[in-house]
């Protein structure tokens, strides 16, 4: 077999098409290459899986582990995590998780299928060897600073002494960090005294962070939440002018009453 040119990271991390359609042909062989391109097939174990078959490197696994606890691992085709993440990325994946139809689009751009039960068994072995190195990529920090979305609500009010959400307010917050652990500590550090629950807030991410498309989004939530303050201030107004129309109405009943009772006695 003719010696193969490596994999390089670094025209998929420019967003190289072709060298992503590479990496994910590879990946769609029972026994990859692997990023080097020097892996053969007796490098493998291959297994039956579900569905179809399956094979990993020998010694990328437990051989005394129940087999499918396993999990997919790069590693375990001859890949590091962020080589399939920039590949998928490059062919229009998107999101904090990699779905089927995210692989059936990208096999269709490896092989022109569209149809078809070679697109279908395709697109399941590339789902199940794509979906932790997707997520490990993400959360291990090797991509560098990523956009962290979480969701947060301002604290509960209280009414009659009982827990009321009924005016509580949600807001989409972004940060620029490496990883979920990072953007954590910035919450907490900057957030605690303006949001109801800390701990419970939830992370995703799944590009690269840009500081000036985090501090746009961030600035159009800011936007947002002044336009709905602006509301509820008018709706302060409204009430106010109400509450003044009982007082005039009430001091006028009052007088009236007063002054019927003088003129009766």
């Amino acid at each position: 077999m003719p010696k193969l040119r490596p994999i390089n990271l670094q025209l998929l991390k420019s967003g190289d098409r072709g060298e992503s359609i590479r990496v994910l042909k590879d990946l769609l062989i029972l026994t990859p290459r692997g990023k080097n391109q020097n892996l053969r097939a007796t490098d493998y174990i291959k297994v039956n899986d579900h569905p179809g078959k399956d094979a990993y490197i020998r010694g990328t696994l437990d051989e005394n582990a129940q087999y499918y606890h396993r999990e997919y691992k790069a590693e375990e085709y001859g890949y590091a995590a962020e080589y399939i993440y920039f590949a998928l990325k490059n062919l229009g994946a998107s999101g904090p998780h990699i779905s089927e139809w995210d692989c059936r689009e990208a096999v269709s751009a490896v092989t022109g299928q569209y149809r078809g039960a070679k697109v279908t068994r395709g697109c399941r072995r590339l789902a199940r060897r794509a979906q932790h190195a997707w997520k490990h990529a993400i959360s291990s920090g090797v991509l560098g600073d990523m956009t962290w979305e979480c969701q947060v609500e301002t604290p509960v009010i209280k009414k009659n002494n009982q827990r009321y959400g009924g005016h509580q307010q949600s807001a989409d917050i972004r940060f620029a960090a490496k990883t979920k652990q990072e953007a954590e500590v910035m919450l907490a550090t900057m957030f605690t005294h303006a949001i109801a629950d800390l701990h419970g807030t939830r992370f995703s991410a799944w590009k690269v962070a840009e500081p000036a498309v985090v501090m746009m989004k961030n600035l159009e939530e800011v936007e947002g939440l002044r336009q709905r303050r602006m509301q509820i201030q008018e709706e302060i107004n409204r009430l106010n002018r109400h509450m003044e129309n009982i007082e005039t109405l009430e001091e006028a009943i009052t007088m009236y009453s007063a002054t019927a009772l003088t003129e009766d006695t």
